[in-house]
């Protein structure tokens, strides 16, 4: 009914991991309220403001804690007092690049509308950019040295933080937005026409896209395989749905549905676990599976509840992967669906031709429609098909260019040839994730070196990522107009 703890033996408390991390230095018979409350706050300011702090924010922080124990506090209720200051400190909040840290940069740029970054905006940008959080000692201990703005020493340390585990920050973050793996979370097929879809399955979707791309950062794999890589990584789950088997078992005798686990009424369905759920493994994919085209997440992404779209999964190959996104739909042209509705015994592809026969129709969607098309035997969850249906499936197409198709292996060859406009849109992408920020047109050289300087690597990810560090968008920052009178700052 109950448990109790008696202890330590000592008498003393005994404290959190984060408590003693905290309270390096106490106050006793030979250190002062003072001198322990800045051996305290010194390092962990310049952690949180990510710089070294002047002297009068550590002492207004100290003078807090001593005021709050000449009041009758503790000194750790008087610390935690001093800890929500720095915490509520705008320095700690937003990543400020201050006018005076830029003005300590190097200002032999011949743009007077740009000053280079100071070290210590420079650090801060770079680990957030790589790491998604605030410099580790190494990157402050540079830029109190001043030796970060050095473009050697940039690669340098951008090659050490790559090297490092948290580049899977990397990983989640931008390669989640550079595919739009964040939508995910919000698409729903219909559980009975798809019955093993689960938020298991949906988060097994997303791992596997995950996984494969931190597998082309951490091999430093060139950005080509992001389409033709012929291996991905599945968990047990995975695999079943693939139809693929798993360190040579079969995943359907791996699932829990027998005695203890209740009758399961439907045994397609996936709702409990696997053995070995979270083990993941790196697998060879069949001959119509390469890249990330044809993995589960981006085909679900790129589907309506019931069905496949071509029109979105075309319209997806050219805004994420080719960085050419089509207009926007004239007004006053009939839906998709409505054509749909109206000969529902047509096959998909016979209703995608009834609606380009519309002239206003025909301009965009003779380019997406093909290339949507080619992944037609994949279903509205990415699982390998011959039929919709009543109907076989037919994937073959014509780009809009002439070359010809038939299926989804021959379509990724064919978008193969238009890798340079991939390379680019990815740096594009890649430099704005760097930057915080929107490209402006002054920002197209910055691109064209970027290109450039991948290419001497075999277009290999990390020359990207050190071709952006170097960039001079990422170590510069626009000088601001002095604000007008009566204007807001």
């Amino acid at each position: 009914n109950y448990v109790g703890v008696e202890g330590p033996e000592s008498g003393q408390p005994a404290l959190p991991e984060p408590h003693r991390r905290l309270f390096v230095s106490l106050p006793d018979e030979k250190r002062s309220v003072e001198q322990a409350a800045r051996d305290t706050f010194q390092p962990l300011m310049r952690r949180a403001f990510r710089r070294e702090p002047a002297r009068l924010e550590v002492d207004r922080v100290v003078n807090l804690v001593q005021m709050a124990v000449e009041q009758g506090e503790s000194y750790e209720d008087a610390v935690a007092y001093g800890l929500q200051s720095v915490l509520v400190s705008p320095k700690f909040l937003f990543r400020l690049e201050e006018i005076e840290d830029a003005i300590a940069g190097d200002k032999s740029s011949e743009d007077e509308s740009v000053e280079m970054l100071g070290d210590y905006a420079l650090a801060s940008r770079l680990s957030y950019f790589l790491w998604s959080s605030m410099p580790d000692d190494t990157l402050l201990n540079l830029a109190q040295q001043g030796q970060l703005r050095d473009p050697y020493e940039l690669r340098v340390q951008t090659r050490r933080m790559l090297a490092d585990p948290r580049r899977q920050a990397l990983v989640t973050r931008f390669f989640g937005q550079f595919l739009g793996l964040g939508g995910l979370a919000e698409v729903e097929p219909d559980p009975d026409q798809f019955p093993m879809w689960n938020d298991a399955l949906r988060d097994a979707m997303r791992q596997e896209s995950e996984r494969f791309c931190a597998s082309l950062l951490s091999e430093d794999l060139s950005l080509s395989k992001l389409l033709s890589a012929e291996y991905t990584f599945v968990n047990p789950r995975l695999a079943e749905f693939y139809g693929m088997d798993f360190d040579g078992r079969d995943p359907r005798e791996m699932y829990f549905d027998g005695p203890g686990y209740g009758h399961r009424r439907n045994k397609k369905r996936r709702d409990l676990r696997y053995q070995e759920e979270d083990r993941w493994m790196r697998v060879s994919l069949p001959e119509q599976r390469r890249g990330v085209l044809t993995q589960a997440s981006i085909l679900t992404l790129t589907s309506n509840p019931t069905s496949t779209s071509p029109v979105k999964r075309g319209k997806w190959i050219l805004e994420s992967m080719l960085g050419d996104p089509p207009p926007p739909a004239p007004p006053n042209v009939p839906s998709l669906e409505a054509t749909q509705e109206e000969h529902e015994e047509l096959s998909l592809r016979q209703q995608l031709e009834i609606h380009r026969a519309n002239p206003s129709c025909a301009s965009c969607h003779r380019v997406m429609d093909p290339l949507g098309l080619g992944f037609e035997n994949f279903s509205p969850v990415g699982q390998w098909r011959e039929r919709d249906g009543k109907h076989p499936i037919d994937a073959a197409g014509e780009l809009a260019d002439g070359r010809q198709f038939n299926g989804s292996a021959e379509l990724i060859d064919l978008l193969q040839s238009r890798q340079n406009d991939i390379y680019r849109h990815f740096a594009s992408k890649l430099l704005t994730y760097g930057l915080g920020r929107g490209l402006e047109p002054a920002d197209n050289c910055s691109i064209d070196n970027i290109m450039e300087a991948a290419e001497k690597q075999d277009y290999r990810l990390s020359a990207f990522i050190e071709a952006v560090v170097v960039s001079r968008p990422f170590r510069q920052r626009a000088v601001l107009e002095p604000a007008q009178s009566g204007s807001q700052p």
